[in-house]
C-alpha cells in the first residue's frame, strides 16, 4: 500500500517524484520514460509516476485491472454491448426460417420486459440471444459495432496510461459487466490488450462448439468482479480503474492505486456511507479522480429505436 500522507506533504512528494521521473531522464539513462497523460492534472500525473516508480523493483506479478464501459470506452448514450447485440437481433426481423423467427420473437419479448428485469434475468436474455452461435461469430458482432460507431469513443488518456503501465511490465486486464465475447477484439484493437485478458459475462459453450443459453458464474458485476479476479487472474491487482458504483468492490480490492473517471456527484448511497461516488473517492488519498469526455455524439444508434434508457 502507498503510505498515508497529509494532502500537502503528499502533493510535494508526488511532484518531486514526477520531476525526477520526467525531467531528469538525461541524468539517469536507465529510467523508463514517462508519457504524460495530457488530459489529466499535474497532480494526477505525479501520482501515476510515483506509483510506477515505487512498483518498479517488484519481482511478483504486477497486475492492473480496468472496467471497460465508461472507463476505457465511452458509454453515452448506450453501451457498446447493447448497441451491438440488439442491432444484431433486429436483423432477424422479416426472415422466414424457424431459427430467425424464434430469435426475433425472443428479442420482442425482451423489449417488452426490459424495464422490469433483474440483472440475472437480463443476462439470461443475453445468453439466449447468442445461443447457437460460435465464439467467433459473437466476437464479430462486437468488433463490427466498434468499427461502425465506437472508435471515436476510445479514451485516449487511458491509452496513454496503459502504455505507461506496459513499459513497467504490468499485466493489463479488463473486468467488465458486459459480454466478454463482444469486447475481446475491441479491447485488443483499441488498447493492445490480449484477448484472453478480457474478463466479462461468459456464456457456456457446448461440446459442439456452439454457445449455450446459460451464463457462467461468477457474473462479473459489483462484488462478482472481485470473484472473477480471484478465479481468472489469481493475484490481487496493484491498480484498479472504474467509473461507477459497479466498480466499487474491484477498486477497494486494489492494493495501491485506484482511478475513477466521471464519478457521479448527485446520488448519495448507503454503501458509500451516505456519500456520492465522487466524494467517497475524493476522500481516498490513493485514488485519482479524473474526467473523460463521454457524450451523446448524435449518432443514430439502434438502441434509440427500442427506447432503451440512455446512460
Amino acid at each position: 500500500m502507498m503510505p498515508q500522507y497529509t494532502d500537502k506533504v503528499l502533493t510535494i512528494a508526488l511532484l518531486v517524484t514526477f520531476f525526477l521521473v520526467t525531467s531528469c531522464r538525461t541524468v539517469n539513462h536507465t529510467s523508463i520514460p514517462y508519457q504524460q497523460i495530457t488530459g489529466w492534472s499535474r497532480h494526477s500525473n505525479a501520482q501515476v509516476a510515483h506509483f510506477l516508480q515505487t512498483t518498479d523493483t517488484m519481482k511478483s506479478r504486477k497486475v492492473a485491472v480496468f472496467d471497460c464501459d465508461g472507463t476505457l470506452i465511452g458509454q453515452r448514450p448506450y453501451y457498446l454491448n447493447d448497441e451491438a447485440l440488439f442491432s444484431y437481433m433486429a436483423a432477424y426481423r422479416g426472415k422466414t426460417d424457424d431459427f430467425s423467427k424464434q430469435k426475433y420473437a425472443l428479442f420482442e419479448k425482451f423489449c417488452s420486459e426490459k424495464e422490469t428485469l433483474t440483472d440475472d434475468e437480463y443476462y439470461q436474455y443475453y445468453a439466449r440471444m447468442l445461443s447457437g452461435m460460435t465464439r467467433e461469430e459473437a466476437r464479430q458482432i462486437g468488433i463490427r459495432t466498434y468499427n461502425r460507431c465506437y472508435t471515436s469513443k476510445v479514451f485516449t488518456d487511458m491509452q496513454t496510461l496503459i502504455t505507461n503501465l506496459k513499459r513497467h511490465n504490468f499485466e493489463i486486464w479488463v473486468v467488465t459487466g458486459s459480454l466478454e465475447l463482444l469486447y475481446q477484439q475491441v479491447c485488443a484493437e483499441a488498447f493492445g490488450i490480449p484477448e484472453d485478458h478480457i474478463i466479462g459475462i461468459r456464456i457456456k459453450e457446448g461440446t459442439d462448439g456452439k454457445l449455450m443459453d446459460e451464463c457462467e458464474r461468477p457474473l462479473s458485476l459489483e462484488a462478482g468482479k472481485v470473484n472473477a479476479i480471484k478465479k481468472y487472474i489469481g493475484v490481487r491487482p496493484l491498480l484498479a480503474a472504474g467509473n461507477s458504483r459497479g466498480d466499487l468492490e474491484m477498486m477497494q480490492y486494489a492494493q495501491s492505486l485506484k482511478i475513477i473517471l466521471n464519478p457521479n456527484d448527485t446520488r448519495a448511497l448507503d454503501v458509500l456511507g451516505g456519500k456520492t461516488l465522487k466524494k467517497y473517492w475524493q476522500a481516498d488519498s490513493n485514488c485519482i479522480v479524473e474526467q473523460a469526455l463521454d457524450i451523446d455524439d448524435g449518432y443514430p444508434y439502434f438502441c434509440h429505436t427500442i427506447n432503451l434508457p440512455q446512460n
